[in-house]
């Protein structure tokens, strides 16, 4: 057992930072070729997200911004052409899906439990791109291989695949990378201790 001092060491306060799960699959467009069922792999994790029960969703009370209760709602950002938000209810955004034509995966995408609407967002903290910030409400991504490269992100702790890994190449390797950075004890991606 370590004593305070030797806690503050190994565990400064700062760490780790706030957690955020990135859901990947291969397809978004259910009528895409790549598409092996009727429901894209982006779509299934919507659709878990909607059949959550109440215990379930107390259960991850943190992640979903406290804001529990109310239909799952899909919304449509106006002002961003790749990405939709999500909530509960009226409840404070959580969540990002980021596809490649969000009007049209918003136009396509029906499911009893989810109820869709546009909104005209302005504020950044709703951004992908910002999801690292420290005001930044989102902790859940879901999306498609646009998440195997070009972003980082230091928060990122739960990665989920979904029908991903099965071509060769180092696709796997690079989604995996983008949760294995180290922010380091100072900001600068190093550990504490070599």
């Amino acid at each position: 057992e370590l004593d305070e001092v030797e806690q503050a060491k190994y565990f400064p306060e700062h760490l780790p930072l706030r957690p955020l799960a990135a859901f990947m699959g291969r397809t978004v467009d259910p009528d895409s070729s790549s598409a092996t069922d009727e429901t894209s792999d982006v779509g299934k994790v919507l659709q878990y997200l909607a059949t959550l029960g109440p215990e379930e969703r107390e259960d991850f009370r943190d992640v979903f911004q406290g804001d529990i209760t109310g239909p799952l709602v899909l919304i449509r950002n106006q002002h961003v052409e790749d990405e939709l938000l999500l909530s509960f209810g009226d409840g404070e955004k959580w969540g990002i899906v980021n596809v490649g034509d969000a009007a049209k995966f918003f136009r396509d995408f029906e499911h009893p439990n989810i109820e869709k609407r546009e909104d005209a967002i302005v504020d950044e903290r709703y951004l992908f791109q910002n999801v690292d910030r420290a005001d930044s409400p989102i902790n859940v991504l879901i999306g498609s291989r646009k998440f195997a490269e070009g972003w980082n992100c230091f928060r990122l702790s739960v990665t989920g695949l979904l029908n991903l890994g099965s071509s060769k190449g180092n696709q796997i390797i690079q989604i995996f990378g983008r949760g294995v950075r180290l922010h380091g004890a100072h900001g600068n991606g190093k550990r504490l201790f070599p």
